[in-house]
């Protein structure tokens, strides 16, 4: 009984964060945004790597926005790609195109080229197989302004373009998950996370920041870091809850690709410098962990199947509550099945995902092999 207990505990506890950040979730009421003063330059940083089939659609996204045409401005960073990407946009007059230096490689090398190449008072950054919502730049500079902000972040939405593709299925139910945790994570302090895809900071609050100083050499967490420096620092972030912020990308199709870009996303986790989100991540692992053991042990020990039930219920649970809330906010539906199906998969993703992590499995991105160093 004591080893059911044992599992089952820690269950509970990464249960009990999943409802806290339930509950301190809530979208604001919003109202036309009146500045008094005259807006802010913005500068639009796009850093692409072999983004040819999504690049022109991204573009055309950010050209249709509603700030004024005179008042941002668009950045391409080309991180040596090796397809058609540049081509593609060549079309766009008002696109600048910057290309990396030899010698110099990576998204957080290309977010710098692109920021000290900028113009703007703000910049936000997106990702080129990303499409913004034509109010897209106006939220997010609202939030910056209302909010005296130094940074903020906005919401994502995973498109699955394959009908009856599980894999795309659970990524959209996995990212509306995510929203929220992102935005309660940040209002209470739990969880430090951003998306590179939809970031907006001040210009000069970067600089001071340097905030890749010590983790060049990591291929993932252009956003991640710079949320953590940025609330070391004592500047204020904030989310951007609102649904005209949401950008949109794909899923990605194959499993093989899932995986990848995980073992990529968790290689940099193990450098994260807040505490919190340390202990978040390590109680998320420890309670899909707890639910593998516990269902090994019970074709053993039948005393245990009442502690596999009761653990998997409650994790069931709050990842319902946190998928249908996500959902819900993003004017989607879902069902408790693609949840129950969501969660089983997750459990043993995340299993899978962490021993590639530990275990330097080595994995592609944009093609390129990324060394041990690199990816974690």
């Amino acid at each position: 009984m004591i080893i059911g207990w044992f599992f089952l505990i820690w269950i509970v506890l990464f249960s009990l964060m999943q409802i806290y950040l339930y509950m301190n979730f809530g979208s604001r009421s919003y109202t036309a945004f009146q500045y008094e003063k005259e807006l802010p330059f913005v500068s639009v940083v796009v850093a692409v790597k072999n983004e040819s089939e999504y690049i022109f659609d991204c573009v055309e996204s950010l050209i249709r926005q509603d700030y004024p045409q005179d008042k941002y401005e668009i950045i391409v960073v080309d991180d040596h790609s090796e397809d058609d990407t540049i081509q593609r946009i060549s079309g766009f007059e008002d696109v600048r195109v910057i290309t990396q230096t030899r010698g110099r490689e990576g998204k957080k090398s290309a977010v710098v080229t692109g920021v000290h190449h900028s113009k703007g008072e703000y910049i936000l950054t997106t990702d080129g197989d990303c499409i913004a919502d034509t109010g897209w730049i106006s939220t997010m500079v609202e939030s910056l302004l209302s909010e005296d902000a130094q940074m903020v972040t906005g919401p994502v939405n995973f498109a699955q373009k394959t009908p009856g593709s599980f894999i795309e299925r659970y990524q959209v139910l996995e990212q509306s998950a995510l929203n929220i945790i992102t935005g309660a994570g940040l209002k209470t302090g739990l969880v430090l996370s951003a998306s590179g895809a939809n970031m907006g900071f001040g210009r000069e609050a970067f600089f001071a920041l340097n905030p890749y100083q010590d983790n060049e050499n990591i291929a993932s967490g252009d956003d991640v870091f710079l949320v953590q420096a940025a609330r070391y620092h004592k500047k204020k972030v904030v989310y951007c809850d609102n649904i005209n912020a949401v950008v949109f990308s794909d899923a990605v199709p194959h499993f093989s690709q899932l995986v990848g870009q995980r073992i990529r996303w968790g290689g940099k986790s193990l450098h994260y410098a807040h505490r919190p989100t340390q202990i978040y991540l390590i109680l998320f692992i420890l309670a899909k962990v707890s639910i593998v053991l516990l269902l090994a042990i019970s074709f053993y020990r039948t005393d245990m199947w009442s502690f596999f039930f009761i653990g998997y219920l409650l994790t069931f649970l709050s990842d319902f509550m946190l998928i249908q809330k996500g959902m819900r906010w993003l004017h989607m539906t879902t069902c408790w099945q693609d949840v129950l199906k969501a969660s089983v998969f997750q459990v043993f993703l995340t299993l899978y995902i962490s021993f590639g992590v530990l275990s330097r499995r080595p994995v592609k991105w944009k093609g390129k092999p990324l060394t041990t160093t690199e990816s974690a």
